[in-house]
């Protein structure tokens, strides 16, 4: 939340009754922004095949090949995020 604050997704209220809200108009913030102020990967693995300094070319190779991989799915996915905004995910769960 802290990270969300600091992009000005949100704000806060101190007191017996405060907490985080959220600041801005719904239908202007979509996903994207909120990955960018969280600055976290989509699409990620902790784990790598491979080395290159493995002699098998398969294996040596593969760690590049998933990285290039990952960014393209969390380009599609930053890409989709955009089209996403906070109003249409409120009306889809209390509107149905």
């Amino acid at each position: 939340m802290v990270k969300l604050k600091k992009a000005g997704l949100v704000g806060t209220k101190e007191g017996a009754d405060g907490g985080y809200y959220f600041e801005l108009d719904s239908a202007k913030v979509n996903l994207k922004m909120v990955n960018d102020a969280l600055m976290e990967p989509i699409v990620c693995s902790s784990w790598r095949s491979g080395a290159h300094d493995m002699d098998c070319l398969v294996a040596s190779g593969m760690a590049d090949i998933l990285d290039g991989i990952y960014s393209q799915l969390n380009t599609l996915c930053r890409d989709a995020l955009e089209t996403m905004t906070i109003r249409a995910i409120n009306d889809r769960i209390f509107n149905k």
